[in-house]
């Protein structure tokens, strides 16, 4: 009896057992489920992160020969670095113009002619000679006086010589009052202006005849063999500018190309709103003779030019250790990654050294901006752009390696 309560103890005592272990059993499996729905939901979370509208997709792109340049874009105005404004220097009547508008003159050619009576000079020179008259006929009549007076014994010898000596005088200053009167008045006649520059007369605003005040424009003189245009550079941009540098110059209006080459730049700064801005002069080069003075262009500076080269898409050169610069190329409804050498950009091509040749397609990774309700995911995306992955499956993943390389 007492060893059966003993066996039906050690019975109880098992079946206690076991049911503690199978107990530990469906918390641990509990558990794990749990742990594995977060990790479930957290994959799914994952794969919603993002939108529609952040979904990766890849459009196609061809290789193709290409015209890789870069250049820098400046706006200016067409002026001249030779110019000549005539105007007045005093109050002055044009006596003849030699020059009409539109007319080609020489360095050195007459242009205008001046009358000048009512001038400061010519009304001194006038009054010294009136004054010069006057002094002479006093003179003469004081020497008659006193020579009646001698012939009487009125006056001495040395009264006589005196009043003689005066009237000789006085003839002298007469003489010289008229030969300056004469010499001022042929010089105001013959007041001319010469053209200093070669060129031609773009504007006349005056008429033979026409009295003007002093300072009065009466024409111009445009060289058009050295015209140039003033730009302003940024200061990031003038590190890759030299003075000699060559430029194409459209004029805005008539589309006309003339080329030209940098002359100048400053070396001194203007800051505006905390950044410095450097000028610059660009030369037009001789050939340019039907391009206006104050018409606006556009200056283009080539820094590079690799001339026409197999090139891709920017966005088609992505980067990863393993294989530095590379492109996915479309194989079928596969992508593979392909290892490329790379050259010039402009920053929208890339040339491509080595790797891929003409024609093939290259897949450009992307963002879709379009929802679902809009994409069909089985036919691809629209405008030739399919989702996928370098594996070939449909995905919105990214590939391994999405960074641009350096330089880029």
């Amino acid at each position: 009896m007492v060893k059966f309560l003993e066996r039906n103890k050690e019975r109880k005592a098992e079946i206690e057992d076991s049911r503690k272990k199978k107990g530990r059993k469906k918390k641990k499996l509990i558990i794990i489920s749990v742990l594995a729905g977060v990790v479930c939901a957290a994959s799914i979370f994952a794969l919603a992160g993002k939108d529609d509208k952040g979904k990766l997709t890849y459009e196609e792109a061809e290789a193709a020969m290409q015209d890789i340049s870069s250049y820098y874009s400046f706006d200016g105005v067409i002026s001249s670095a030779e110019t000549q404004t005539v105007y007045t220097p005093n109050l002055m009547t044009v006596d003849e113009l030699y020059v009409s508008v539109g007319d080609l003159v020489e360095e050195g050619d007459l242009l205008v002619t001046y009358k000048q009576e009512n001038s400061t000079a010519l009304l001194q020179a006038q009054t010294s000679l009136s004054s010069a008259q006057l002094n002479l006929t006093t003179a003469k009549n004081n020497l008659d006086r006193i020579a009646a007076l001698y012939e009487k014994g009125g006056v001495s010898m040395e009264e006589y010589e005196s009043a003689q000596n005066s009237y000789t005088t006085a003839q002298l200053n007469l003489t010289q009052a008229q030969a300056n009167y004469q010499s001022t008045e042929d010089s105001l006649e013959d007041y001319s202006v010469y053209a200093k520059v070669s060129g031609m007369v773009v504007s006349v605003s005056a008429d033979s005849g026409e009295e003007l005040n002093s300072g009065s424009e009466v024409m111009e003189i445009i060289s058009y063999e050295d015209l140039e245009i003033e730009i302003t550079i940024d200061e990031y941009d003038m590190s890759e500018l030299s003075e000699g540098q060559e430029a194409l110059i459209t004029i805005n209006s008539t589309g006309e190309q003339v080329s030209g080459y940098i002359s100048e730049l400053s070396r001194k700064a203007t800051v505006q709103n905390g950044i410095s801005y450097f000028s610059g002069t660009v030369k037009l080069n001789e050939g340019s003779d039907s391009v206006s003075v104050g018409t606006s262009a556009e200056v283009k500076i080539t820094t590079s030019d690799a001339g026409e080269v197999l090139a891709v898409p920017v966005g088609a050169v992505q980067f990863n250790e393993e294989l530095g610069s590379y492109v996915l190329v479309k194989d079928g409804s596969k992508m593979t990654e392909t290892a490329v050498e790379t050259g010039e950009s402009n920053g929208i091509f890339v040339e491509i050294l080595s790797g891929i040749k003409e024609g093939t397609v290259v897949m450009v990774p992307t963002y879709n901006n379009t929802s679902d309700e809009n994409t069909d995911m089985s036919g691809g995306m629209p405008g030739g752009m399919v989702t996928m992955t370098p594996s070939g499956d449909m995905s919105g993943g990214r590939p391994s390696g999405g960074g641009m390389p350096g330089g880029f």
